[in-house]
């Protein structure tokens, strides 16, 4: 299969490797008030993992 690399080159992706691609995340939400205002804050961190085409 042929597709690009992280430069935009066009790259090989031998399919007989497969796709083992990993994905995480977190995220924290909180919400408060003081008098008439409520404050909202959310967070998120996410990191993906993969091969990658050389």
């Amino acid at each position: 299969m042929v597709t690009l690399d992280e430069n935009n080159q066009p790259a090989a992706l031998l399919t007989a490797t497969g796709q083992s691609a990993e994905s995480r995340s977190i995220g924290f939400e909180g919400q408060f008030e003081i008098a008439s205002w409520t404050i909202t804050e959310r967070q998120r961190h996410c990191t993906r993992h993969g091969p990658r085409l050389h």
